[in-house]
């Protein structure tokens, strides 16, 4: 549609972001204020009269030959002044080893969905490469520092760091190209990029090249990760280190015209010792300010964090705090003493494949605290930690962020499924009111809705990451009700990979469901000696994994060897992919070794091969191990997760990359074999 479309910039008349579009003589003329103002006026276009979705995961429906008529001028405007886009963990557990071809397309949807500010972390291992080499460091031991891609999210929040490293020279040349090609494009459009910063960091050996310095030892992260050392801006040393980050970081990265900065000392954990917190945060924004003055500093809003203390002796302006747990507790509990702050939805936790969010307040609560002079709110965000699910809670935000009012939830869907599916009706809609109404109303951090299927199993296990709810055993009437709903229209929309991916998000999470019932039972039954229920139980959590193998087959973003090849691809020797590709397979298994039990499978993945080769073989080593005890009357001795994990970690094979799933019938099976549940 480029050839038939004509964008204009206009000054704002509210002080927010604003668009007018219209078509006239087979051309969308479009006028907005920027950049994402402007590619969210097209994206509005494209659902309401193409029927046309470009979705974080997938596209779905076929542009007209010829632009339709919207019947006259179309004028919106948001309320947010920032809407921002990412977590440092999504490059973890999504993003860790994208090319610019992925990258493109991603940034390309950033912009019809109208974010204007991207954290941007790509490329700051090249910046800490070249900051080491500077001070002391041979360029192998300053490869060394820097863990791998899959692992750099953590190292950059001071979580850890040298974790899984093994990095070839090219790495650090291609991260330059893409993060400058990244920075380029979100300038283009008048979008800015949100980049790391610098606050002390270094190191644990620096002191063995550099005397005479005040270092703060930051110990271990969740018990098993080596954090790096905060060197305390006492000595001119800190400074020529800060200077020379920002110097190098604008060198490589082509950063000129971005002015938002990402750091978080002391972040889950860390070690304050006696420091004055209040003169700290003000020399790390003076040091800032000093390379660029229209610095912002921008801290992550979570759990406890950023000590109020950091921040409260800045001006109001020089801050934006991203309240991660704004579905929880929108005002972090004290409005973050008035300073902006924006309104972040974190949908999921470690790329965990399951239906999770809270639709409505995210839909709502923004724009009210936005309009409420009480508040300091000044934008809305999204941050999962992975990408690979939940796109509907990603389509919310986009669609909220630039509106004046969020419109009825009903007039919302009729819009928002015709353009997902092609078609739409009362019964679609009312389907899609259960999800908001029963499912997507999870607004805490612990979630309690993971599928059994993929948990470590354990005479008492309840959940699959220590850091979940227990699992409860609930009625699952209305996810079935809901795609019994979806499935009726299968003929009508199966072409549509939006209605592909619901119809598998729904399957595979009515099996999540179930799943506890048979487990409960089951380990109940083992433990008072119950042969017949038992064996009842076993064979029905069985029969479960081929359902949920065969529907996640259907959706091609939830397949195990294409996610395994952005990292494959990246590397150019065998030693090179099975270290990348490693990497992966340690960080959505085991996350660390043998000492991070509290991290275990944090970040599982409802990948189909993942199923088959090592969730399926996890549970039936333990159900076979159960029977044995039962027929021999045995006591029960716990299995060694670790050594069966480190065999799928280190084998390096391909799997199938093009599994053509049958979604009607399998869909089907699923409900006739829990018809009578």
């Amino acid at each position: 549609y480029g050839k038939y479309t004509e964008f204009s910039l206009c000054e704002s008349k509210s002080g927010f972001d604003e668009y007018t579009i219209f078509v006239s003589e087979g051309k969308i003329k479009i006028s907005a204020t920027g950049g994402a103002a402007g590619g969210a006026a097209l994206n509005y276009y494209l659902m309401k009269f193409c029927k046309f979705q470009f979705g974080i995961l997938g596209t779905s429906g076929t542009l007209p030959d010829l632009p339709p008529d919207t019947d006259g001028e179309i004028t919106e405007q948001s309320v947010f002044h920032y809407r921002y886009a990412f977590n440092y963990c999504t490059f973890g557990y999504s993003y860790a080893h994208n090319d610019w071809s992925d990258w493109e397309r991603i940034t390309d949807y950033l912009i019809l969905a109208g974010y204007n500010l991207v954290l941007n972390p790509i490329g700051n291992e090249c910046v800490w490469l070249e900051l080491l080499e500077r001070f002391g460091y041979t360029r192998e031991e300053a490869k060394k520092y820097i863990s791998a891609p899959s692992y750099l999210p953590w190292q950059w929040m001071m979580n850890l760091s040298s974790y899984e490293s093994d990095y070839p020279d090219y790495w650090f040349s291609e991260q330059q190209e893409i993060s400058r090609k990244f920075n380029k494009k979100l300038r283009a459009f008048g979008m800015s990029a949100l980049l790391p910063g610098y606050s002390g960091a270094i190191p644990d050996d620096f002191a063995e090249k550099h005397s005479g310095l005040d270092i703060l030892p930051q110990g271990k992260w969740n018990k098993t990760f080596d954090r790096p050392s905060i060197l305390l801006p006492t000595t001119e040393l800190f400074f020529e280190i800060t200077r020379e980050f920002y110097k190098i970081q604008r060198e490589l990265l082509g950063t000129d015209g971005h002015h938002y900065y990402s750091t978080d000392p002391f972040h889950e954990g860390g070690k304050k010792g006696d420091v004055d917190l209040s003169e700290y945060g003000k020399t790390i924004y003076e040091c800032m300010t000093e390379f660029d003055t229209d610095a912002v500093w921008c801290l992550q809003g979570w759990l406890k964090n950023p000590d109020r203390r950091i921040f409260s002796g800045l001006r109001q302006e020089n801050v934006l705090i991203m309240n991660l747990q704004a579905d929880n507790k929108a005002d972090g509990g004290d409005d973050f003493l008035g300073y902006p702050h924006i309104y972040c939805v974190v949908n999921n936790f470690g790329g965990e494949i399951a239906m999770r969010g809270s639709a409505k307040k995210t839909y709502f609560t923004p724009h009210a605290m936005a309009k409420d002079e009480s508040s300091a709110c000044v934008g809305i965000g999204i941050i999962p930690e992975g990408v690979e699910c939940d796109e509907v809670l990603f389509d919310i935000v986009a669609d909220v962020s630039v509106r004046r009012e969020p419109k009825p939830i009903d007039e919302y869907l009729l819009k928002y499924i015709i353009s997902r599916y092609g078609i739409v009706n009362g019964e679609l809609i009312e389907a899609f009111k259960i999800l908001f109404d029963k499912v997507y109303t999870v607004d805490t951090f612990m979630y309690n809705h993971e599928s059994g299927l993929i948990a470590n199993p354990t005479p008492e296990v309840n959940r699959v990451c220590y850091w979940a709810a227990e699992s409860p055993v609930e009625d699952t009437s209305h996810l079935s009700d809901v795609l019994k709903t979806l499935l009726k229209y299968y003929d009508s929309c199966k072409e549509r990979s939006g209605y592909v991916t619901d119809v598998v998000a729904v399957a595979r999470q009515l099996l999540a469901n179930t799943s506890w019932r048979y487990i409960y039972a089951l380990n109940k039954a083992f433990k008072e000696k119950d042969k017949k229920t038992f064996y009842e139980n076993k064979e029905k959590l069985l029969s479960l994994f081929p359902l949920q193998e065969n529907i996640i087959d259907c959706d091609p973003t939830l397949n195990f060897q294409l996610f395994l090849d952005r990292a494959i691809k990246r590397g150019k020797t065998e030693k090179e992919k099975r270290w990348l590709s490693g990497s992966v397979k340690r960080l959505i298994t085991l996350w660390g070794d043998r000492t991070a039990t509290t991290l275990l499978d944090y970040s599982p993945r409802e990948f189909g091969d993942m199923i088959r080769d090592y969730y399926k073989p996890r549970w039936n080593r333990y159900l076979d191990h159960l029977t044995e005890l039962l027929e021999s009357e045995g006591e029960y001795e716990e299995l060694d997760i670790f050594e069966f994990t480190e065999r799928f970690i280190e084998e390096y094979k391909e799997y199938q990359r093009y599994y053509k799933g049958d979604l009607l019938n399998t869909a089907n099976d699923i409900l006739a074999s829990l018809s009578g549940e």
